[in-house]
């Protein structure tokens, strides 16, 4: 059996006044999970798994989903599952330190797809080279699961 990842075009994420549709964009991401056998949990049902359009007005290219499975602002650590549909990226940025913790640190595993950086990368495994660098990342044709 062949299955297919369904692709979507910008206009069905968005009303007429541009009011992103997020429940749509929720399933998007369901879908790229059933596609690539991502076991989807009872907690991906509720506000914890937070789907975002970063605000541009253009999903299809530039969007992310994700969950936080652990989170210590004491040690600057955190787990964190990301989504990207295909072709989708994450603009560039950084993380810079806060009051409360200094600046972040990433490596991402790839779970399932690809995914293009800027960055220092060996296989399936990519990371900043420095707290704070500047970077993006962009999804391959199938999307991408990856764990950061």
């Amino acid at each position: 059996m062949t299955r297919e990842l369904k692709v979507y075009p910008n206009a069905h994420y968005y009303t007429e006044d541009g009011t992103f549709k997020m429940e749509l964009a929720r399933e998007a991401y369901f879908d790229l999970m059933r596609y690539h056998d991502y076991a989807i949990p009872d907690r991906f049902q509720t506000e914890d798994f937070w789907v975002k359009d970063l605000n541009t007005g253009d999903f299809a290219f530039s969007g992310l989903a994700g969950i936080f499975w652990f989170s210590d602002p004491d040690y600057n650590l955190s787990g964190h599952e990301m989504f990207l549909l295909p072709n989708q990226a994450i603009p560039e940025h950084w993380h810079v330190g806060t009051d409360v913790t200094g600046p972040k640190f990433e490596a991402w595993h790839v779970r399932q797809g690809d995914i293009f950086t800027c960055l220092v990368g060996v296989g399936e495994i990519a990371r900043l080279s420095a707290p704070a660098e500047q970077h993006w990342m962009r999804a391959g044709p199938k999307g991408a699961i990856v764990t950061e």
